[in-house]
């Protein structure tokens, strides 16, 4: 049984914003990451697993009564700051292990893989914790049949909609800006609920900086509907580097 705060927002579009902002928010991580951490394009199923991971785990904690969306803003602002303010590489250490390097005479961070990929694992499910379970207490106020197909629909909506952004050839910016704003709605309190208004505003803060790196990160870059493109003018040569690695 449903109390008087839980009817304060529409069920039916509370599902459906949670359940697009989920599959949204997976496919854009999806190609963000792997455009700046070289070792994910080579094992960009991590990502994936993370994900699935963390959906799973969120919706098993649907019924907690210690709500983790709030954390959400908060761990994605650590992947983003970590994407921006490190350049990660990683250190191949013997002959037989061959990975493309970027050729980059910038500082770099040396990371060992056996520790960048739990990390990257651990960090990736944890947000998708926080989302999942958000989605998750949504589905449960409603009858399941009902619910299932709004949670399907907001699905299916968010990898389309994700699908013509990238055939646009639209930046990163566009893509998080939408998946941030689906975010606010779960971020502000309910109209009769007592809660302070600090938390949300701390949490809308901290998307819009994230907002900003990403943009300071993608500014400079084309954005085809598979890579990052970078183009740079060396003397009378042209470089051009695909997800950092060189390419010609």
């Amino acid at each position: 049984m449903s109390d008087g705060r839980a009817e304060a927002r529409p069920l039916g579009g509370s599902i459906f914003l949670s359940s697009f902002l989920v599959l949204f928010l997976e496919i854009a991580l999806l190609r963000w990451l792997p455009a700046y951490i070289r070792l994910l394009s080579y094992f960009s199923n991590f990502i994936l697993l993370a994900c699935f991971l963390g959906i799973g785990v969120g919706c098993l904690l649907a019924t907690s009564r210690r709500r983790l969306f709030l954390w959400f803003p908060m761990i994605q602002a650590v992947v983003v700051a970590t994407v921006y303010f490190f350049l990660l590489e990683v250190n191949v250490n013997t002959s037989g292990s061959i990975y493309f390097s970027s050729g980059t005479s910038e500082n770099i961070v040396l990371v060992e893989s056996s520790m960048l990929l739990p990390l990257l694992f651990t960090v990736v499910a944890a947000l998708f914790v926080t989302l999942a379970q958000q989605m998750a207490r949504e589905m449960a106020r409603l009858e399941a049949l009902r619910a299932y197909t709004l949670n399907v629909a907001g699905s299916l909506t968010g990898v389309l909609a994700f699908a013509v952004i990238s055939w646009l050839e639209l930046s990163p910016t566009v893509w998080f800006a939408i998946g941030f704003a689906a975010s606010v709605p779960f971020l502000l309190p309910k109209p009769t609920a007592r809660q302070p208004w600090l938390v949300p505003i701390a949490g809308c803060a901290l998307l819009i900086t994230s907002l900003g790196l990403i943009h300071l990160l993608g500014r400079d870059a084309l954005w085809s509907p598979y890579y990052k493109i970078g183009v740079r003018q060396i003397g009378e040569e042209t470089i051009i580097d695909v997800n950092n690695t060189f390419h010609q």
